[in-house]
C-alpha cells in the first residue's frame, strides 16, 4: 500500500522538530562554552549525534526514496535505539546546567538567518529560540530566562530597514502567545526576571 503523503510530512515534521531545536541549541551553548572545557565535550556529543540523526530522517523520508522503494522506517528505528540512549543522557546532563540556578539568556532576537560569521554554527531563528525556552519552562526554569535583541549596526535600525528596537514587543511577544506562552510567563520573561536580576540594592 502507498504510503499516506500527508502522514509522511507530518512524520518528518515530528522527528526533524526536535532534532533541529536539539542542534539550534547546543550550538547556542558551544559559542560560550571553552573549547577543551567538558561542558564543551558533552555539547559537541549532543551535537554530533543529533546532526547524524537528522542526516539518515532527511535520507530514509526523502521525496525520491519514498516513491522508488517507500520510506526506510527499519532504518530509521535503528540508527535512533543506541544514539538517542547517548543523546538523552547527554541532553540530561546539559539540562542540569539550569538546575543548578544560573541564568539562561537569548540573544540576537531578530536574526532570523543561519548564517553566523563569528563561528561555524548554524544560527537558530525565533521560533527556535522559542520552542528551546519553552522546554526550559516546561522543566520548571522560568524565573531563570532572559531574551534581548542585539542592535549593534546601524542596518539593524529601523530607518535603516532592520528590525529596530521595538522587535521583541512588536513582532516576539504575539509570537510567543501563538505560540502557547502565558501572559505570566511573558510578564516574567520581559519585566520580572529582568527587574529582579538588574536590582543591585
Amino acid at each position: 500500500m502507498k504510503p499516506d503523503p500527508a502522514s509522511l510530512a507530518h512524520l518528518r515534521h515530528e522527528l526533524r522538530t526536535p532534532l533541529n531545536h536539539v542542534l539550534g541549541y547546543s550550538e547556542m551553548l558551544l559559542e560560550d562554552a571553552g573549547d577543551a572545557s567538558a561542558l564543551a565535550l558533552e555539547l559537541q556529543q549532543v551535537h554530533d549525534e543529533g546532526r547524524a540523526l537528522l542526516a539518515v530522517v532527511e535520507e530514509s523520508l526523502s521525496p525520491a526514496r519514498v516513491e522508488a522503494s517507500g520510506p526506510d522506517l527499519g532504518r530509521i528505528a535503528a540508527a535512533l535505539s543506541a544514539p538517542l540512549d547517548r543523546l538523552g543522557e547527554a541532553v540530561d546532563r546539559l539540562g542540569r546546567l539550569a538546575d543548578t540556578g544560573c541564568v539562561l539568556e537569548w540573544d540576537l532576537f531578530g536574526q532570523e538567518a543561519s548564517y553566523y560569521r563569528l563561528a561555524d554554527i548554524d544560527m537558530p531563528n525565533d521560533a527556535i529560540r522559542l520552542r528551546a525556552i519553552r522546554g526550559l519552562i516546561d522543566h520548571g526554569h522560568l524565573e531563570q530566562v532572559l531574551i534581548s535583541h542585539d542592535i549593534c549596526y546601524r542596518s539593524r535600525l529601523v530607518r535603516w530597514g532592520g528590525h529596530g528596537y521595538g522587535h521583541i514587543f512588536a513582532n516576539v511577544v504575539p509570537l510567543m502567545r501563538r505560540r502557547g506562552f502565558s501572559e505570566r510567563e511573558i510578564q516574567a520573561i520581559l519585566v520580572d526576571n529582568p527587574r529582579r536580576l538588574l536590582t543591585i540594592v
